[in-house]
């Protein structure tokens, strides 16, 4: 079990140590976290899996399994966290989750995945519009120019308004204060926004590590989409298919163990996103400590 006083998230930290915490946590409490979640890891890896198999059915199945799984495998993620949040202690591997709290959880998150998708509206349109420019189009079109334009600053708009939202994720899955989501948006997005230099130089640490981690294990699925890819280009030329019967087979088994592994890597994202939660409430709670102080001392002077 980890030392109360260093993995405890109701501590100010820099950017590393928020990194460090997240993989010392991670990793001493892996066992109970596996125990808890491998499961719903394993549907989510193999919907991931389907999603890359060129058939709509299976596209959809796939889809429908991801959503499901990752909505519950990150309800019982976050309930562990709620319970360590609140106690300094992480649930043990044979200890019972609270039903209720996952629910909750699982509810929250619809809520947020919902709002992240309707905020994301626009990204999403800026990319269809360059994606439906003409290839063979001048670079110096203006058109082209001016969707690339609108794509840069969309997406510079929308990571200066998403990476607070990790802040407001905190409170709205783990700590539940403020209330409902609206209510936790208005009363932590400012202070979000205040730290954002904050979260984003973690995030941008934590990334170019994740980065590298999923780079290695994603070569055996990359070695099989060149190799599917090569077949596609060879049929549509009029050559029959070269590949094997059971390509299929382990093409699916090959992309879940890959999406397996990379969800973990996700899951040590939220216990970083965690701490960088936790530690942006401490400096938001010493500053306004700072703040009254110094008022009192002002207030004594008059």
């Amino acid at each position: 079990m980890e030392n109360v006083s260093s993995l405890t998230p109701k501590k100010s930290r820099s950017y590393g140590a928020c990194i460090s915490s997240g993989y010392d946590l991670f990793k001493d409490n892996f066992k109970s976290i596996f125990k808890h979640t491998w499961i719903w890891m394993l549907l989510f890896a193999l919907g991931m899996a389907l999603v890359n198999v060129p058939s709509f059915s299976v596209i959809l199945a796939g889809l429908v399994v991801t959503v499901v799984a990752c909505c519950i495998l990150y309800g019982r993620v976050y309930n562990m966290l709620r319970v360590h949040y609140e106690t300094d202690v992480f649930p043990a591997k044979n200890a019972a989750l609270d039903r209720k709290i996952t629910v909750k959880n699982i509810k929250r998150m619809i809520v947020m995945y919902i709002w992240m998708f309707i905020f994301m509206i626009p990204l999403i349109v800026a990319f269809v519009l360059l994606l439906g420019m003409n290839p063979n189009s001048p670079a110096a079109d203006p058109a082209i120019i001016r969707n690339m334009l609108i794509f840069c600053a969309v997406a510079i708009v929308y990571c200066v308004f998403f990476l607070p939202l990790i802040y407001t994720a905190f409170h709205y899955i783990v700590t539940y204060k403020y209330g409902g989501f609206f209510s936790v948006l208005k009363a932590t997005f400012g202070k979000g926004l205040r730290y954002w230099g904050f979260i984003f130089i973690t995030y941008l640490l934590l990334g170019i590590m994740i980065t590298v981690i999923c780079t290695v294990v994603t070569i055996p699925m990359v070695i099989l989409s060149s190799a599917l890819q090569m077949d596609t280009i060879g049929t549509m030329s009029g050559d029959p298919s070269g590949l094997p019967t059971w390509f299929w087979y382990i093409f699916v088994i090959t992309g879940a163990i890959t999406y397996f592994i990379i969800g973990y890597t996700s899951v040590y994202s939220c216990i970083v996103g965690y701490y960088v939660g936790g530690s942006i409430e401490q400096k938001v709670k010493e500053k306004q400590h700072y703040d009254d102080s110094v008022s009192n001392l002002e207030n004594q002077k008059i």
